[in-house]
């Protein structure tokens, strides 16, 4: 369904960017040049969390790091591409997984490939044996096939019942990532703003492991999302919306270095919104 710009409530925001906005990112600008074995970056700069009992380092890629809380030193690296035990082919996955009330991690894995996927994986809570692996009993909760294109996701969110998955216009192009070697180009040049193309929500019943259905709005681009929740039979989000993709250029580092120029701005200023998705309109 599409939503209606009156149930979308938009806020001024007079805050001063945080570092977690206007920092380049390193998904984009450190990654590997080869599409045909895309590998990426291991700095975990973006998000801790913890996951069985553990403190975690991460960032878009398949790799994290366990890290001593009080030293902050390095213990443990996991590769989810070849670690994760369930039914799902990992390329990498997004910069902020979710933790549960339950204690379980989910998170979206992102595979390139023939049959393109958004895969909504799950990791349960530490089961309290000694020497169990970080990943143990991760399972495949549900896959989405993309509508339009491989989308760029950073982030997602949770709810008590739900996974909401963005998928916005900013889409991989394959010619682009394929002919990379004649143009020397970066993974940011792998992908392309379709401007005229909606952005859509995907809803996931975590509880069943299902796809609920789908929701369509007009276009934005978005790194984080603020909150979820779930009231009167709709699920409430909100977030941090571009009205393009033009943020991910305007924090390469020659921009961000260059001197300002009064009454010029550097970087875009989102929009915090709230879109309302009734779930009684879901469409499939």
């Amino acid at each position: 369904m599409q939503i209606p710009e009156s149930a979308r409530t938009q806020f001024i925001w007079n805050l001063v960017h945080s570092s977690l906005q206007i920092r380049a990112r390193i998904y984009f600008l450190g990654s590997s040049r080869s599409f045909s074995k895309m590998r990426f970056l291991d700095n975990a700069f973006d998000t801790v969390f913890t996951m069985k009992d553990k403190l975690y380092a991460a960032a878009d890629s398949s790799i994290i790091f366990e890290i001593d809380p009080k030293t902050l030193e390095t213990l443990n690296k996991v590769n989810f591409s070849k670690e994760f035990p369930g039914d799902a082919k990992i390329k990498f996955t997004t910069a902020h997984p979710q933790r549960t009330d339950e204690g379980s991690v989910i998170n979206i894995s992102v595979t390139h490939a023939q049959k393109s996927t958004y895969d909504v994986i799950e990791i349960p809570p530490s089961t309290g044996e000694q020497g169990e692996h970080p990943l143990e009993g991760g399972k495949l909760l549900c896959s989405i096939p993309p509508t339009s294109g491989v989308a760029y996701i950073h982030s997602f969110c949770i709810t008590e019942n739900y996974v909401v998955v963005p998928e916005t216009p900013l889409v991989l192009n394959l010619w682009e990532a394929y002919t990379r070697k004649f143009k020397d180009s970066s993974a940011a040049e792998w992908f392309q703003w379709k401007e005229n193309q909606r952005s859509r929500f995907h809803v996931v019943d975590r509880k069943q492991g299902s796809y609920a259905g789908i929701f369509t709005a007009d276009p934005f681009f978005v790194f984080h999302q603020v909150n979820a929740f779930e009231d009167d039979g709709k699920i409430f989000l909100d977030a941090c919306c571009f009205h393009d993709h033009k943020i991910i250029d305007q924090t390469y580092l020659h921009n961000m270095r260059s001197p300002i120029v009064p009454g010029e701005k550097k970087l875009d200023v989102p929009d915090v919104r709230r879109y309302e998705l009734p779930l009684k309109t879901l469409e499939m």
